[in-house]
């Protein structure tokens, strides 16, 4: 399937699910003495297993398109004209489909479950 990693999903993770209500980062929030690096590790793994677990349920053709545009699996993300381009597709209607796609896997990864 898609090798996912702590560095594919950082875009992702960092910009949505690492700030509070606020905006604050959680890095802002979290005294330094309260700050586990071992417990971050472990709840990365686990968002990164329940992504897999959100990517397998979504159609062939958004996994794929999420793939090429957020880098799982490869060395760096596409920009949007580049994935717009490879897919054939015009960049708002690209953007309208993985906004789509992303706004379901974040509504997967909000659903309470643990993996």
């Amino acid at each position: 399937m898609f090798a996912l990693d702590i560095k594919s999903l950082k875009k992702f993770f960092d910009d949505y699910y690492a700030r509070d209500k606020a905006g604050l980062h959680i890095s802002e929030t979290i005294g330094e003495a309260e700050f586990d690096p071992t417990a971050r590790c472990a709840v990365l793994r686990v968002m990164i297993q329940k992504m897999q677990n959100r990517l397998k349920d979504l159609p062939p053709r958004l996994q794929r398109l999420l793939a090429y545009r957020y880098g799982f699996g490869m060395a760096e993300c596409k920009s949007i004209n580049e994935a717009a381009t490879f897919f054939h597709l015009t960049e708002n209607y690209l953007k309208a489909i993985e906004k789509k796609a992303l706004a379901e896997l974040r509504d997967g990864m909000n659903d309470g479950k643990i993996i």
